[in-house]
């Protein structure tokens, strides 16, 4: 819901597997910050900021260092930007 706003998982799950494939990624023990921030793009439909980014690591029990943070939350925001084109 805070990547989603109303979104309603019907057959198609997708966003939820990008999420838990997000937070897999992150579960390693060297994540992929490219393939993290794609995840996170792929699954939002809002702007990806840096308190939104907290809240989705807040709520999927994730966190990451703070470079790797900031690195992740930027990617995933231009990702996101480049598929909205």
């Amino acid at each position: 819901m805070e990547l989603a706003p109303g979104f309603v998982a019907g057959p198609s799950k997708t966003e939820l597997y990008l999420l838990a494939d997000y937070q897999a990624e992150l579960g390693k023990r060297m994540p992929d910050t490219a393939l993290a921030a794609s995840y996170l793009a792929l699954a939002s439909a809002v702007p990806i900021t840096v308190a939104r980014y907290r809240q989705v690591n807040a709520l999927l029990c994730v966190s990451a260092t703070p470079a790797r943070a900031k690195a992740i939350q930027s990617a995933a925001e231009a990702f996101r930007q480049q598929g909205a084109r």
